[in-house]
């Protein structure tokens, strides 16, 4: 009976497969080569906009996208407190500092008094 049944786990083995190969795995290989390179992009001069108009622009109005900056690094601030938004800051730096406005690029709220 013992024969039997090993003869039976052999042949299913060997029918199923399971064997050693010695064919070598292929390689991944990735061609770093661009076929189409990016065309040239022709960027026209921007005015920069008066504090008056700055101040003056809408809740919503976003800057064109030719006016953003060339970020190179991002510096987050937590400002310890329970509460605030981008309206407070701004108040505060104006008011607190003396400054001409917000001192920050972006304000990421906790959800206290903020629209996060």
């Amino acid at each position: 009976m013992f024969s039997k049944v090993s003869i039976i786990c052999c042949c299913s083995l060997v029918l199923s497969g399971c064997m050693y190969n010695d064919e070598p795995m292929p390689r991944i290989t990735h061609d770093y080569t661009v076929n189409n390179p990016a065309s040239k992009v022709v960027q026209r001069p921007v005015s920069k906009p008066s504090r008056q108009r700055w101040e003056n622009a809408p809740g919503d109005w976003l800057p064109p996208l030719r006016v953003e900056k060339q970020w190179t690094a991002i510096v987050i601030h937590h400002s310890l407190t329970a509460s605030g938004n981008a309206a407070v800051f701004d108040n505060y730096h104006k008011n607190g500092h003396k400054w001409k406005g917000i001192g920050y690029d972006f304000v990421i709220g906790n959800g206290n008094g903020s629209g996060d």
